[in-house]
């Protein structure tokens, strides 16, 4: 689970008259929710739009009015909002007044959708389990939720009624399965059915024990969480290599989902750890928010102290553990050789930040204006703040070799970026390998270029992870050291 999560789409109202909206500007950045009527004859807007509500501003930057469902009458708009220190639903009337919060407790609640009758709200949810989320039933007079579907651990998500109002179709995935689409009964059947098997059931036989999810405890004891996959034919006390994989966002979350890259390293024989640092989505917004003016600080502190984890639980051997990530990920890599540069045996550099300050002059308006928000400020306001996020003068600390790979097009994280990272690491004579693909923007997303990266990222962590001998390898290619 990455990156942005939060989804301000229009939404039109059952009869066509209205469309709701979220708009967002440098003083309300977390959103106005607003609603449009049109005269159906002409297509033409009726005056000026209604503002049902402002949100309050998150010093985080995040976008806090998510997911707005109308109700079948159209007299009601169901959404997501933080006010209560978690994502919750809240019930606004449609021409006007003060939202209602139904859902309650620490857990994040969202993508509300109204039943076919408008009493009832199926929701997405990660009460009882942070690290995966399910599918509730909540009725709009405040009564007591219940899980639609008794199912194993895994995410659940996009849920839709069926007509009648007697089943619910949703989307599920685990960590042995990809996508695949479900119905269950939304009248008080637990049992649910999948339609659909993107893969064949015979995780069992690959030998591969499940991913699980491990608490850990930070550098200054906060409590954390990650998820671990264990090398095919794992044995107590054996020590193994181990990457550790940073998710984007840093709103992003790991979770119980299907991670065919993951697998596949574990398959190779790599311990692999995806640790839900600070700024992580699913904890609450306290959580969330403990990175604000403190890019490149806590976050990489906890990704240490989980590889002190392992290490210390026997399982990760100290001297072979390499750290990989894309997006925000790839900004974590950065960080952590430059302020770590003893803990790592390989870095993966994926379309990272190297300078928060020059990242804002060329990424997009709302990319700009939300980390200048989480910052608290712009880099003439916050020097101190941004020379923390900015890892171009300590690259001469970078002791681990680095691959590193971006889009040319990338709109989210400009190539300006990992080019500055790239020239630097020429400069000090650091060990690398560097590439660009053109015409790819923000994740790749043309078939040879992702399996292409993918090769890279293998024979990268084979060469500095794994004994070069007995590896039964038919490549014949070779990636070169040095300067690309």
């Amino acid at each position: 689970m990455v990156s942005d999560r939060f989804d301000p789409t229009p939404a039109w109202s059952p009869d066509g008259t209205r469309i709701s909206y979220t708009e967002r500007s440098r003083e309300f950045f977390s959103g106005k929710l607003k609603v449009l009527d049109f005269d159906r004859s002409t297509g033409a807007a009726k005056g000026a739009p209604l503002e049902l509500y402002t949100a309050r501003h998150d010093r985080g930057g995040a976008w806090v009015i998510d997911h707005v469902a109308w109700s079948p009458d159209g007299a009601t708009l169901a959404f997501t909002l933080q006010d209560s220190g978690w994502d919750k639903v809240y019930l606004l009337p449609s021409r006007g007044g003060q939202p209602k919060q139904v859902t309650q407790g620490e857990s994040e609640d969202g993508s509300p959708v109204f039943s076919p009758d408008g009493k009832t709200l199926a929701i997405v949810s990660n009460r009882g389990g942070f690290e995966e989320s399910h599918i509730w039933i909540v009725p709009v007079d405040g009564s007591a939720a219940r899980r639609l579907a008794n199912l194993p651990p895994g995410v659940e998500d996009d849920p839709r009624w069926s007509p009648d109002g007697k089943n619910i179709y949703f989307l599920r995935t685990t960590p042995t399965e990809l996508p695949d689409l479900y119905v269950a009964s939304a009248v008080g059947d637990p049992a649910a059915r999948a339609l659909t098997h993107m893969l064949p059931r015979t995780f069992d036989a690959t030998g591969i024990a499940l991913p699980q999810v491990v608490h850990f405890k930070g550098k200054d004891g906060l409590a954390l969480a990650g998820i671990l996959y264990l090398p095919l034919a794992y044995k107590i006390g054996t020590r193994y290599p181990t990457v550790i994989w940073a998710h984007g966002g840093p709103e992003g979350q790991d979770a119980l989902v299907f991670s065919p890259w993951s697998l596949y390293l574990a398959q190779q024989g790599y311990v692999v750890f995806h640790p839900n640092f600070r700024g992580s989505a699913g904890y609450g917004e306290k959580f969330r928010n403990l990175n604000v003016e403190d890019g490149g600080g806590g976050e990489t502190d906890e990704i240490a102290a989980g590889v002190a984890y392992w290490v210390d639980q026997g399982i990760a051997d100290p001297k072979l553990v390499a750290i990989g990530g894309g997006s925000h990920g790839g900004t974590a890599v950065n960080y952590a050789v430059t302020k770590y540069p003893d803990l790592w045996v390989a870095g993966l550099s994926l379309f990272g930040v190297a300078d928060r300050a020059t990242y804002i002059q060329r990424t997009n308006r709302n990319s700009a204006i939300r980390w200048e928000t989480k910052f608290g400020g712009t880099p003439e306001e916050k020097p101190a703040v941004y020379r923390k996020a900015d890892i171009l003068p300590d690259v001469p600390k970078i002791k681990a070799p680095l691959l590193v790979l971006w889009g040319e097009e990338d709109p989210q994280v400009p190539p300006y970026e990992s080019f500055q990272l790239v020239t630097a690491l020429k400069e000090y004579n650091t060990t690398f390998v560097s590439f660009s693909y053109p015409h790819e923007g923000h994740v790749f997303s043309q078939p040879q270029h992702q399996l292409d990266a993918l090769h890279k990222e293998d024979e990268f962590l084979r060469r500095y992870l794994l004994s070069p001998v007995g590896q039964s390898s038919t490549s014949t290619e070779e990636i070169p050291l040095g300067h690309e």
